[in-house]
């Protein structure tokens, strides 16, 4: 595949695929040491832009380390999105987000607009599901902080702004409907809050003691303290949800919801 041209031939392509899937290449990847196979199959998703789509779907479907590798890349800029959030809550806690803060996306929007990653993403296949939604879920969120008007004034932003609806179109544009971020978007958001005012009712109904002294320590007498806040959201997942829930999607009005819930249930005992 390093041989290969960005964009090879058919014959050539159909030749470097015949390889990969042939006995002889099996062999020597069952005899290689785990840390070859592993390089082996880092540099053949690397590489998987090279081939012809149809190509990259059967390599995926004949080597399950191949789809692994293109199921880690997705999730590893899963994570370097959600990064991004974070600090941008972070810096709208100390007092707003600096307009620079935009221009740290610039490298993260090359890197998920790059031949590589689309082809990774374009060959998750059902199983890979939730990776998939995970990243949309992720990626919407940021695109619609990008597109917040005070990002507009930082300096260079035309650039960002330009990958961003780059973006739009690649991921959620639907032909015959249009783009479909906002809705898709506003749907899992609904989605989600609706779960978890459900986990809140499971879990306060098996008793209250540990919610409020949870509480407690962040609702402090005199404290005033946004619904937004990060130490709120860590309250949160640490008594009523879990990691496979996704961060950065409960909304103000269910965080009020669960406290007037946590109120009504614990009575006279809710003294913050």
């Amino acid at each position: 595949l390093v041989a290969l041209p960005a964009r090879p031939g058919a014959a050539a392509a159909d030749e470097v695929l015949v390889r990969l899937k042939d006995g002889e290449t099996t062999i020597a990847l069952q005899a290689a040491p785990a840390k070859q196979r592993q390089a082996f199959f880092a540099d053949l998703r690397a590489g998987l832009a090279k081939l012809p789509e149809a190509a990259q779907r059967e390599l995926c479907e004949h080597f399950p380390e191949l789809r692994a590798e293109v199921l880690n890349i997705v999730e590893s800029m899963t994570q370097e999105v959600s990064r991004w959030l974070e600090e941008k809550r972070h810096a709208e806690r100390r007092g707003g987000s600096p307009p620079s803060l935009l221009l740290k996306l610039k490298p993260v929007f090359q890197a998920v607009l790059s031949p590589t990653f689309l082809a990774c993403f374009k060959n998750l296949g059902g199983a890979e599901k939730r990776g998939k939604e995970a990243f949309l879920l992720k990626l919407a969120l940021c695109l619609r902080a990008a597109s917040e008007p005070s990002a507009a004034s930082a300096a260079g932003a035309e650039q960002v702004l330009a990958q961003a609806g780059q973006l739009r179109r690649h991921f959620f544009h639907v032909e015959g409907y249009g783009e479909l971020m906002e809705d898709w978007l506003q749907s899992r958001l609904k989605q989600f809050n609706e779960e978890f005012m459900h986990r809140v009712g499971v879990v306060l109904s098996s008793g209250t003691h540990p919610v409020l002294a949870r509480l407690r320590r962040t609702f402090r007498p005199g404290r005033w303290l946004s619904l937004s806040d990060a130490q709120v959201e860590d309250d949160i997942f640490a008594v009523f949800l879990d990691d496979a829930f996704p961060r950065h999607v409960l909304t103000d009005e269910s965080v009020a919801k669960m406290l007037r819930s946590v109120s009504s249930y614990a009575g006279a005992a809710c003294d913050f």
